[in-house]
């Protein structure tokens, strides 16, 4: 499915008044209040305004910014000739090691390093962008989840249950300000401990936008707050600052049996901090891949009656705010 288009222009309209012109803003506040920028997009391009009148509309350019959010996850997540920037490469330079900003490369593309297949067809894979000596790159990962849309975006919505099934977080993240469920901010610590020692000790605060779609898909928007904010907050002390940057397109359809499933498009920024030969990509790719895949597929079944997990059925039976039940219809 194609993301949403900018605001349309339309031709020869009769300029509403201005009071009517108010009216229609203040039914465009209510749905930007609840984050629902794609129908707020379109309510206040299809309400016979004028183009002066849409643009005069106080939250303009913010719908404008979120729209853009959009479609740059679309054509990253489902353009497999989006080529994104490539971050930075360490290069040699009379015996020292510096580094450089890498730009897209018209000859680049996707390497698929992994697939794995059911009943002779491919149902998930990993891809990587990723130029020789870079320090960070890209990263596709294409999977079905046979489990429907709710139960599979379940233990990453729940904040409280994320050490039950993130054994890379040493607690729970917090929230940052007011949750809502199409858009929250959160900040969380990362570390990866190899024997008794930790070697990546991290903290993000992100803002996660979702965008609903009447054709039934969610598009996700993860991304770094910036620090510069006064209202970000800063990494504990210990801790360094990681940047997040991930694109998730979440695609209900069925199995052949019939069962609601979701096909996964996830894109994601990864910087290691150290260089990654060329060849060393497919390598680490193909060892990483089977324990991503695997993760994101028992996360989406622990919500599931006969799962065993009973924390995750009472949070997908209580619904306590509908977020559940309205991505069930």
């Amino acid at each position: 499915p194609a993301p949403a288009a900018a605001a349309p222009v339309v031709a020869e309209v009769v300029p509403q008044d201005e009071g009517s012109a108010k009216e229609l803003y203040a039914k465009v506040d209510e749905l930007m209040a609840m984050f629902r920028v794609v129908e707020a997009a379109k309510m206040l391009t299809s309400g016979g305004l004028t183009e002066d009148q849409v643009r005069a509309y106080p939250q303009y350019t913010n719908i404008q910014e979120r729209l853009d959010q959009l479609i740059q996850c679309g054509k990253l997540c489902l353009d497999p000739d989006n080529v994104p920037e490539q971050g930075e490469q360490s290069v040699g330079v009379g015996g020292r090691r510096l580094s450089r900003k890498l730009s897209a490369r018209k000859d680049q593309a996707w390497q698929r390093v992994y697939e794995s297949k059911a009943d002779g067809e491919v149902d998930a894979y990993l891809e990587f962008l990723w130029q020789g000596g870079a320090k960070s790159g890209w990263i596709k990962l294409v999977t079905l989840l046979e489990a429907p849309l709710a139960d599979s975006i379940l233990p990453a919505n729940e904040d409280d249950l994320w050490v039950d099934w993130n054994n890379l977080v040493p607690e729970n993240p917090e929230i940052i300000g007011q949750r809502h469920n199409l858009r929250l901010r959160r900040q969380f610590k990362t570390k990866v401990t190899v024997m008794y020692v930790d070697i990546v000790r991290s903290h993000s605060a992100v803002e996660v936008s979702r965008y609903p779609d009447e054709a039934g898909y969610l598009v996700e928007v993860v991304k770094s707050l910036p620090l510069s904010d006064p209202s970000t907050p800063q990494p504990p002390k210990g801790f360094e600052c990681m940047d997040v940057e991930a694109y998730n397109v979440w695609l209900p359809t069925t199995t052949k049996k019939g069962k609601d499933a979701v096909v996964l498009v996830q894109v994601s920024r990864l910087d290691v901090g150290v260089p990654i030969p060329s060849w060393a990509v497919k390598p680490i790719g193909k060892r990483l891949a089977p324990g991503i895949i695997k993760s994101f597929r028992d996360c989406a079944a622990y919500s599931m009656p006969g799962s065993g997990y009973p924390k995750f059925i009472k949070k997908r039976t209580e619904d306590k705010d509908g977020f559940y039940r309205f991505l069930d219809e």
